[in-house]
């Protein structure tokens, strides 16, 4: 008996021990904007241990304003009036989100639940979209609304199930939410 209880506790240490981590196992992308009178944008990357491990260009003109990643790896940097798709290495895919007609300044992006890009544009409300791409940069939808002025920052929930995108709407001081599946601004 006392063989069998041995064995338990060892297999039970065993998957314990492998569960355990105590050290850092992911490398951290931070984007640095630059000067804002001539910025040179670069993405800075991290090891776990928290040295600089590379430096990466980023690609466009104009001032760098977001970086996010996709479930697969993929980054997405806000720069002027494009976002760029970079791979896992960093480099451009030659991948690229355009704003719609009459808007301009890519503000943020963030992949929904079901795989989408979603990106803000613009600085002032007549400039302001949301607007929801594939990953191939191919626009889907473009939301508008009057009360949208220079929308910031973007999120969305985790939940498989959701379509609502929440906007940081810096002109108005405000936080408004999109429905992606066509429902109007709220």
């Amino acid at each position: 008996m006392s063989h069998r209880l041995a064995l338990v506790i060892a297999v039970l240490c065993a998957v314990a021990s492998a569960q355990v981590n105590d050290a850092p196992t992911h490398y951290v992308w931070a984007l640095d904007s630059g000067d804002q009178t001539a910025p040179t944008p670069i993405i800075r990357v991290y090891t776990p241990s928290g040295f600089e491990f590379a430096t990466i260009v980023v690609p466009g003109t104009g001032p760098a304003r977001a970086l996010a990643f996709d479930r697969l790896g993929n980054g997405y940097v806000c720069r002027g009036d494009l976002v760029y798709q970079l791979d896992r290495t960093g480099a451009a895919t030659g991948a690229t989100f355009s704003p719609p007609l009459g808007a301009n300044n890519a503000q943020d992006v963030v992949e929904t639940p079901q795989g989408e890009i979603v990106i803000s544009w613009g600085a002032t409300a007549a400039a302001s979209a949301i607007c929801v791409y594939d990953t191939a940069g191919n626009l889907i939808s473009t939301f508008t609304d009057p009360a949208l002025d220079h929308p910031r920052r973007i999120t969305c929930s985790a939940d498989p199930s959701s379509t609502t995108i929440y906007v940081a709407n810096r002109g108005a001081q405000e936080i408004r939410s999109f429905d992606t599946a066509g429902a109007p601004p709220t």
